[in-house]
């Protein structure tokens, strides 16, 4: 999975496994996922180097979506203790009042050294907020992301507040395989298999921008290939039909 120069990752850069989290500030099973099953993942997936984990924001209303603007103007080094803070608090500062959620969350952040000025100038940075809300639309175009909490590992979606167990189970299979496009390709089997076909075209697609050149990659396409020819051939003879009568 394509890691951006200004994501917000925690682990180490160069770990072989890539968890990418779309969450909701605002959102109860986000604060779960946080709270009680995230530590979990940190202590056997992280500090061991096995995963790093990408925060990507995902706003579902306001409360939320101004709650990642500010953390956006905390510094990278302290910016995962108050995600965390966020969460925990969440009950305090998520309002449906714009002005009450503002007072709540500053509130929490001052503590970070943030000064009002620098609170309310993070607010209305209106480059930050098309940006938040731009990549809101690309994972909703990208990779069909629609609820919160919902994660990528290496190509594989997983939605909801899931326990551990189910984080370890993708990982452990990532895991053992001797190469990451072997491990989507199987994905790409079970899909097709299974006849979830626009599953196992989009599981493809990632094999084939971030392993283009893959062996892996080329069993995808010819797995898929004369599914996609029958498809457009029947659209070729509707359409023909269609003129004809």
């Amino acid at each position: 999975m394509e890691v951006k120069e200004d994501d917000f990752i925690i682990g180490d850069k160069s770990a072989p496994i890539t968890v990418i989290e779309y969450s909701s500030l605002s959102c109860n099973h986000c604060a779960n996922f946080h709270l009680n099953t995230l530590p979990q993942l940190i202590k056997e997936y992280v500090d061991t180097g096995k995963i790093k984990i990408v925060f990507r924001d995902f706003p579902l209303n306001y409360p939320a979506l101004m709650g990642s603007m500010v953390l956006q103007c905390i510094d990278s080094n302290i910016r995962y203790d108050y995600l965390s803070l966020l969460y925990i608090l969440q009950s305090k500062w998520v309002k449906p009042e714009p002005e009450i959620a503002q007072k709540e969350v500053f509130k929490i952040v001052q503590a970070s050294g943030m000064t009002k000025d620098q609170f309310e100038s993070c607010l209305n940075n209106e480059d930050q907020r098309k940006k938040i809300l731009r990549g809101l639309v690309n994972a909703q175009n990208e990779f069909t992301i629609g609820t919160t909490p919902s994660f990528l590992i290496n190509g594989t979606l997983l939605t909801g507040s899931r326990p551990m167990q189910s984080f370890k189970k993708i990982i452990d299979n990532h895991s053992k395989s001797k190469f990451t496009p072997e491990a989507l390709h199987r994905l790409v089997e079970i899909y097709y298999t299974l006849g979830m076909i626009e599953d196992a075209k989009k599981t493809a697609s990632v094999i084939g921008y971030n392993y283009p050149d893959s062996k892996w990659y080329k069993f995808s396409y010819e797995l898929i290939g004369p599914q996609e020819n029958k498809k457009n051939e029947n659209e070729k003879k509707s359409f023909f039909s269609k003129l004809s009568n």
